[in-house]
């Protein structure tokens, strides 16, 4: 998995433009499989949350894939960003980087 590794407020700022550029939040967005809660009770407030690392508490990832790599070329959801949101967001995709195991830990 890829992600922008960063501090927990530059994440989480990260997360809300990307989530403002692709619609959200939204109602019924289908989350794998199975039966959840009906589409009129169920809000997908972000497209990709942050995580933060099991053991080191002072760095964070957002991860990303192709529909977050993807926005700065779609006209659209880009126009929807102002300017700044713009400029973070394009700057942060240039640091885009894999997380290692380290970031996901094993429950045994």
């Amino acid at each position: 998995m890829q992600g922008i590794i960063a501090t927990e407020a530059e994440t989480k700022l990260l997360r809300d433009i990307i989530a403002k550029a692709l619609g959200y939040p939204k109602r019924g967005v289908l989350i794998g499989s199975g039966n959840h809660t009906p589409e009129e009770e169920s809000v997908t407030l972000y497209y990709t949350d942050v995580l933060q690392h099991p053991s080191d508490v002072n760095r964070w990832a957002l991860p990303v894939d192709n529909v977050v790599q993807n926005i700065v070329n779609d006209n659209v959801a880009f126009g929807l960003l102002i300017p700044s949101e713009r400029d973070s967001l394009r700057l942060a995709l240039q640091n885009v980087q894999e997380l290692g195991s380290d970031w996901f830990s094993v429950n045994l």
